[in-house]
């Protein structure tokens, strides 16, 4: 027993040896940002703030983005700021080099590119729904009619015309108004993405649209929308939500590319993301 905990201790210590070197090999070989991050041994990162589920309140459980941001911290043993803004000011402040880099649930864009650089997407979602039921269609009683499903945000198609509330400058606004099949449908756009939902939770519009992992959020924090509205859930489109990264910082790109594959592989990306979208233990200050 004492030998192999020697052999343990031995590998313990061998391992943090190679692990310095490599921080030593990096801040004398690397250049730009991420010299700066490692010899600083700090990184400050734009997020939005309390944008469910990637940033909340709660000290326990602060949000996926920020628990990403904690383990990638753990793995350089740095620390790291957080600056708070929302998807426009992230892009600017990224761009800028404000900040070294940004999250923010913020998906992939032709637009946004020409600004920023995005990474390697730590999540995969896709537009979804909560649609007031009173706008479901009704079925007929007959046995063999065939029912009329609205599973994915591309069957509002066959509803009527619809009220569809979304967060300006988002893809969903984009989404809406360059597709010719929604045209018939009226689109309210508002500030922020609780002040949409709110609107069709009281009855003043019929279809507050976002993406997947925040409307899941919502129905975790509130069930009275699952018993009361219908969720749409299904896949339309894929839609990546990646980091932010300064347009001319390649090595902190790839680099950030790197350790959001090792997370995936590890399994630590999938139960820091299942924290928030199978429990409801966040909501839990």
């Amino acid at each position: 027993m004492k030998f192999y905990r020697f052999i343990g201790l031995v590998l313990f210590f061998t391992l943090n040896i190679y692990a310095q070197n490599y921080k030593e090999l990096a801040i004398k070989n690397r250049k730009g940002l991420l010299n700066k991050i490692l010899t600083n041994k700090e990184i400050v990162v734009g997020v939005q703030k309390n944008h469910l589920p990637y940033t909340t309140e709660n000290i326990r459980y602060p949000g996926i983005d920020v628990e990403i941001i904690q383990l990638l911290c753990k793995y350089l043993e740095i620390n790291y700021k957080l600056v708070y803004g929302n998807i426009d000011e992230l892009i600017i402040w990224t761009s800028n080099k404000q900040v070294d880099l940004s999250f923010g649930g913020v998906s992939t864009d032709i637009q946004r590119s020409l600004a920023v650089n995005f990474s390697y997407p730590y999540l995969i979602t896709t537009p979804a729904g909560i649609l007031n039921k009173a706008k479901l269609p009704r079925e007929s009683l007959a046995i063999d009619f065939p029912k009329t499903k609205i599973q994915n945000i591309g069957d509002i198609v066959q509803l009527p015309k619809l009220k569809i509330a979304i967060k300006e400058n988002t893809i969903y606004q984009t989404l809406l108004q360059e597709n010719t099949e929604f045209l018939r449908h009226e689109i309210i756009v508002y500030k922020t993405n609780q002040d949409a939902l709110d609107s069709v939770l009281n009855g003043e519009n019929d279809l507050f649209i976002s993406d997947l992992i925040l409307i899941k959020a919502y129905a975790i924090k509130n069930p009275t929308i699952t018993e009361q509205f219908h969720l749409i859930l299904d896949t339309y489109i894929q839609e990546y939500v990646s980091i932010m990264i300064p347009p001319d910082e390649i090595e902190l790109l790839l680099f950030i590319n790197t350790f959001i594959k090792q997370i995936e592989i590890n399994g630590k990306l999938k139960a820091i993301v299942s924290k928030y979208l199978e429990s409801r233990n966040w909501l839990s200050q």
